[in-house]
């Protein structure tokens, strides 16, 4: 199994927050929120490749806090063939959203948004 390692810089700051199925415009966020390098982790098995795990260099409410790797729904994780230029910008999706209906806290304080 051959493993593959994308990084990828820019500027990723949240400009959303997802609670109760609706979604709210973020105002402001704290800069330990804004992701500048991602590193996408990939394998390859019999000429398959599948993405094992994104890392950021900051926090988000869906990455775990000690690892700050992000979680990844089963449909991305399970696709037949990973294809990054396909795929980043759905990956840069999640990263932009603060998705509280399910993340591993709610960083309080730490942003502000527009009620809808």
């Amino acid at each position: 199994m051959e493993k593959t390692c994308y990084e990828v810089q820019g500027e990723y700051y949240p400009k959303f927050v997802k609670k109760d199925g609706k979604y709210n415009e973020i105002t402001w966020v704290h800069e330990k929120y804004v992701s500048t390098r991602l590193k996408i982790h990939c394998f390859e098995s019999n000429g398959i490749v599948k993405l094992n795990k994104v890392e950021l260099n900051s926090r988000h409410p869906n990455a775990d806090p000690r690892t700050k790797e992000l979680c990844l729904p089963d449909e991305l994780k399970d696709l037949k063939h990973f294809d990054i230029n396909t795929m980043l910008p759905f990956i840069e999706n999640m990263i932009i959203v603060f998705n509280l209906d399910s993340s591993y806290y709610n960083p309080i304080g730490d942003y502000r948004f527009k009620c809808s």
